[in-house]
């Protein structure tokens, strides 16, 4: 059941970039949007593994504390950069998903991301914790301009 319900929302990801693209609807354009649904959620996979691996939380908490996260930096970051960050971790897959976009205009500093840890059922005092390896990992996917930027941001 959870394989068909990510084929479906993998499906309705691939609609949604085919249709910010106006662009003839054939079987190599949906292929290729599927396919970068895909890799992003793998990518995103790859990073909620690591918060989990490393820090002994649940999924739930490693993508409500990367949600969270993400929340501050899109308020505090350039619109470009804020989109950077967001093609980095993407926000549908695997990492909170309407969770993110929900917290978006709420969380506009540390005090808001340590409560959301709270609410996560996670101490706050590991926003520590998950900041070098959130860096590490935007680092390895193409963001190392964000990093001075994403370290005021989150005082890591």
């Amino acid at each position: 059941m959870k394989q068909l319900v990510g084929v479906i929302g993998l499906c309705v990801l691939a609609q949604t970039s085919l249709a910010e693209q106006p662009k003839s609807l054939d079987l190599k354009s949906l292929s290729d949007a599927v396919s970068n649904t895909q890799n992003s959620a793998n990518q995103a996979s790859g990073l909620m593994s690591s918060l989990t691996d490393q820090l002994g939380i649940s999924q739930t908490q490693a993508a409500g504390g990367t949600s969270a996260l993400m929340a501050l930096a899109s308020n505090a970051l350039s619109n470009d950069n804020a989109a950077m960050l967001k093609d980095i971790i993407p926000a549908g897959s695997g990492t909170g998903g309407g969770l993110a976009s929900s917290l978006m205009g709420s969380i506009t500093n540390m005090d808001g991301v340590a409560s959301a840890f709270s609410k996560l059922g996670l101490d706050p005092a590991m926003i520590n914790q998950f900041t070098p390896i959130l860096m590490d990992y935007v680092s390895k996917n193409g963001g190392s301009e964000l990093l001075g930027q994403l370290s005021s941001i989150w005082g890591g």
